[in-house]
């Protein structure tokens, strides 16, 4: 039997993409050679503003902007890469690599941080 537990999360308005190997803009901005495989994952972080306008932000504009705090991208940066090592072993396990994707975090507390 599967079972879901649902929380009503405050969204912060920031996607996290983590890329493993080398695609889209990383070849066409940056020059690298497409499917070039980094040694440790990228994390790119872009503010939701509009329709499919996602600005890329750092951390600190994120910070001093107040869309999260020190301890709260802390704790998105180390929930994206605990996954990112689990789901890059998991595909791996049926011969596909996977190249990038992206998460989005929400609050569920004040101190609580979790992704859908």
């Amino acid at each position: 039997m599967r079972e879901q537990l649902i929380y009503a999360l405050n969204i912060i308005p920031v996607k996290v993409c983590i890329t493993n190997i080398a695609s889209g803009r990383y070849v066409s901005q940056f020059g690298i050679e497409d499917g070039y495989v980094f040694d440790t994952p990228i994390i790119d972080f872009m503010v939701k503003h509009g329709a499919n306008n996602y600005p890329i932000i750092n951390e600190d504009q994120m910070m001093k902007f107040n869309l999260v705090d020190y301890y709260e991208l802390k704790n998105i940066k180390t929930l994206a890469l605990k996954l990112c090592t689990f789901l890059v072993g998991m595909f791996a396990s049926v011969n596909i690599r996977l190249v990038e994707y992206q998460l989005e975090f929400g609050r569920i507390s004040k101190v609580e941080i979790s992704f859908y």
